[in-house]
């Protein structure tokens, strides 16, 4: 079975080659571009900069919501599914004990 082509294969794209030099030639148009146009550029890189972070406070205040709901509700499963009549009962504690 010799290689196939790219007709038979789906998904494939086809690959360009690239220079050795061109990363070093984007960097150079990049810094041109920089201060050609600063506003625009630092605007841009603020946007894009700043989207993973609220993308970040968004799942952790979800998490921060979600699990202990997720966690109580997993612990009534657990009373409901094992044997507790062995155990003490539950006795109300005051936080703020009297010490004697």
């Amino acid at each position: 079975m010799g290689p196939a082509s790219t007709d038979e294969l789906p998904f494939v794209a086809t690959c360009r080659t690239v220079p050795s030099g061109a990363p070093w030639r984007w960097i150079r148009l990049g810094w041109r571009d920089l201060l050609a146009a600063p506003r625009q550029s630092l605007s841009y890189s603020f946007v894009i900069c700043r989207a993973p972070v609220c993308d970040w406070v968004s799942t952790s205040s979800a998490l921060a919501v979600t699990m202990p709901v997720i966690d109580h509700a997993a612990w009534h499963a657990y009373r409901e599914v094992i044997d507790a009549r062995a155990w003490p009962a539950n006795r109300k504690r005051s936080i703020f004990r009297r010490v004697v």
